[in-house]
């Protein structure tokens, strides 16, 4: 679902709904942080702080474009 939700906002940022596409990057990241993982499922934790990371990345980018390309 955070996954669906991140290709949704992209696809709202590039039709330029900033304010959509923000909304839509935070509600992906509030569904991966709060997935509760099993023992089994050790690897997927890796996979999961990726991607939050990732997106907490593009959100950050998406607020400031200009001082991420300055750097």
């Amino acid at each position: 679902m955070a996954v669906s939700l991140a290709k949704v906002a992209d696809a709202d940022r590039s039709i330029g709904n900033e304010d959509a596409a923000l909304d839509r990057f935070h509600e992906a990241i509030k569904l991966l942080e709060s997935l509760t993982l099993k023992p089994e499922e050790a690897g997927l934790e890796q996979r999961v702080c990726f991607l939050s990371k990732l997106l907490t990345i593009i959100i950050i980018w998406n607020l400031n474009p200009k001082q991420m390309t300055d750097n």
